[in-house]
């Protein structure tokens, strides 16, 4: 049950039997909600059944999974060291900061730029590729295309005569 037609005693029967006031408040309910009789029903039959199940075994290597979780002394270091120069880097003035600011879009204005002319270069043999394989094709092919193109377009029907006679 969710949303507005739930109620707190759902919840607590999942964690124990209802006791005689939780009963009474449920009786309310249903007596209030006469629709939801059946589901009420079902939600606190399954909570009984899920009661009643064991709880899973634990695996023999839990612990190990546990502290492999867990981030190791490396990782630990790493954070300090992290903390430590961003700590460093707060005490800087503006000066370095703009620097530092100033590197690091210099250095991605120029990845950009390298990016930009890997791609007219590779365009480029594309180019090439197609201009060789053009001259394969004739003109003389390419004369009929619109009417060899308006002839796909012609709807067709279906000649009974003629398949009758074929017959």
């Amino acid at each position: 049950m969710n949303g507005s037609d739930s109620n707190p005693w759902i919840e607590t029967g999942l964690r124990h039997e209802p006791t005689a006031e939780e009963q009474a408040q449920l009786r309310a309910f249903i007596k209030a909600n006469p629709n939801l009789a059946t589901r009420v029903a079902e939600e606190l039959a399954l909570n009984r059944l899920l009661r009643q199940l064991r709880d899973p075994p634990l695996p023999s290597n839990f612990t190990a999974r546990v502290l492999a979780a867990l981030p190791s002394p490396a990782q630990v270091g790493f954070r300090a060291r992290w903390a430590r120069w961003w700590r460093w880097g707060h005490g800087l003035g503006w000066a370095p900061k703009s620097a530092l600011a100033g590197l690091i879009l210099s250095l991605g204005l120029l990845s950009y730029l390298e990016y930009q002319h890997h791609e007219r270069v590779e365009l480029a043999r594309s180019v090439t590729k197609i201009s060789g394989v053009t001259t394969l094709v004739s003109l003389d092919v390419l004369r009929d295309f619109d009417a060899i193109n308006r002839l796909s377009q012609v709807p067709t029907k279906v000649d009974d005569d003629l398949l009758e006679a074929l017959k």
